[in-house]
């Protein structure tokens, strides 16, 4: 399984530059137990260019960052990644919504479609947002084939059984034996 930090959960929504912190060290732990699975937590180039708070973006909030955190932060999200659109799935004049919403380009677009066609994605999310919950239900329309529903997990807690189903999920190909 693979893991797709949620853009949409990021949309200027902190009061202040205390509960951004609170927020993106969760992020950051579930990104440290990912690997503790050998797996990597995706995230989209714009995230480092995502409002914050009201008055903030991401350049700005992680000013007010540790200097560990904020050089941590900075080379995943402009650098490092990985990033998700550079192994993107999904074409992009494909139609995804979630509740009405289009989220093709997104992260749960990536998911859904991924998940539509066999390849395991769930969401990390930013909290507080409005992305508290799962399964966070996407759906493919398609002209030709009508529209396809999947449900894909959501954590937005190292607790909220993020390790749980990376223990359950099959294990990264390692070799070409295991394939």
């Amino acid at each position: 399984m693979e893991l797709l930090v949620n853009d949409r959960s990021l949309h200027g929504q902190f009061a202040d530059l205390g509960s951004f912190r609170d927020a993106i060290e969760r992020v950051m732990e579930i990104r440290r137990s990912a690997q503790g699975f050998s797996r990597v937590l995706y995230c989209h180039r714009n995230l480092a260019q995502a409002r914050v708070t009201p008055k903030m973006t991401m350049p700005q909030a992680v000013q007010g960052l540790g200097s560990d955190e904020r050089r941590a932060l900075m080379q995943w999200f402009t650098r490092h990644g990985p990033f998700w659109e550079d192994t993107r799935k999904h074409p992009p004049g494909d139609w995804l919504e979630w509740k009405g919403e289009v989220v093709t380009d997104t992260a749960v677009g990536e998911a859904g479609w991924c998940c539509l066609n066999g390849i395991e994605r769930a969401l990390v999310s930013f909290i507080p947002s409005d992305w508290e919950f799962s399964p966070v239900s996407v759906a493919w329309i398609s002209e030709t084939s009508g529209t396809r529903t999947v449900d894909i997990g959501n954590y937005w807690t190292p607790e909220s059984s993020v390790e749980s189903a990376l223990r359950d999920a099959s294990a990264p190909l390692a070799s070409w034996r295991g394939l």
